[in-house]
């Protein structure tokens, strides 16, 4: 089934099921499925010093850098998540060129 964008409203011929990369809007170039402010419950792949990796889609990952898990100060991300556990997180930055995607933990996310 095809989609509309959610952002320009324009009508695309992706299928609106995919959670990919790939799934961009030919009119304003940015993701059908995921916008600016979305919250997710994100399963988390990889703890690093600086922050976590969580998956958001279908080969779509995010970092949530460590000033982001918490609204206090972070050392270590265990602290806050452990590897395979699930953390709700809101979409802050996504940068289709780049292809990275920010979410953070702050703010009742």
């Amino acid at each position: 089934m095809a989609a509309r964008c959610r952002h320009c409203g324009a009508q695309s011929d992706r299928p609106d099921d995919q959670r990919t990369w790939e799934t961009v809007c030919p009119t304003c170039g940015r993701l059908l499925w995921l916008g600016v402010g979305d919250v997710l419950a994100c399963p988390v792949t990889a703890i690093h010093p600086f922050g976590v990796t969580v998956d958001i889609g279908d080969g779509v990952d995010g970092l949530i850098h460590v000033t982001e898990l918490a609204d206090r100060f972070v050392w270590d991300p265990e602290e806050i998540v452990r590897l395979g556990g699930t953390i709700r997180a809101r979409v802050i930055v996504i940068d289709c060129v780049r292809r990275r995607i920010s979410p953070t933990c702050r703010g009742g996310a």
